[in-house]
């Protein structure tokens, strides 16, 4: 990889990173899409560099960039210089659009194998309310020591 500096890493994958890096699947137009171009491109749009395995490890990622190739694939003989602003703005919220369907239905799958395995487990219905409990609240003030200082 040209100009890789050394002794800087990109920043953690967290779930901000991993959000703009789907939008940039979202809105991908160029015909071919490997993992090399796409690197480069992340690296162009927020300025961190992330290996292959990296962002392999990620399954909204992962996902994301089989699903946007496969389309690439279907629509191979489209021609997407020929697009206008407002076509590919239709053509990027069409994508997250699929996107999202797509991580919905998982999300979905996902819920419905915990309840039948809880089902299985005969998880009762004390089970159920205690697991069904809103999240305590985030208490956000400052603490009464400041960070690092000493007795």
């Amino acid at each position: 990889m040209p100009n890789k500096q050394r002794g800087r890493r990109a920043r953690n994958i967290d779930d901000q990173a991993t959000e703009q890096i789907v939008e940039i699947l979202d809105g991908w137009n160029s015909p071919k899409l490997t993992w090399e171009l796409f690197i480069e491109q992340i690296f162009l749009q927020i300025r961190s560099r992330y290996t292959r395995q990296a962002l392999n490890n990620h399954v909204r990622i992962k996902d994301a960039f089989a699903a946007r190739k496969g389309c690439l694939a279907k629509n191979d003989h489209e021609n997407p210089k020929a697009e206008t602003p407002q076509q590919q703005r239709i053509s990027r919220l069409e994508a997250e659009n699929e996107r999202l369907k797509r991580e919905n239905n998982a999300l979905l799958e996902q819920f419905n194998r915990w309840i039948y395995n809880g089902y299985l487990k005969q998880m009762d219905v004390r089970m159920r309310d205690f697991m069904n409990q809103p999240l305590p609240p985030v208490h956000r003030e400052p603490s009464e020591k400041p960070f690092g200082s000493k007795r």
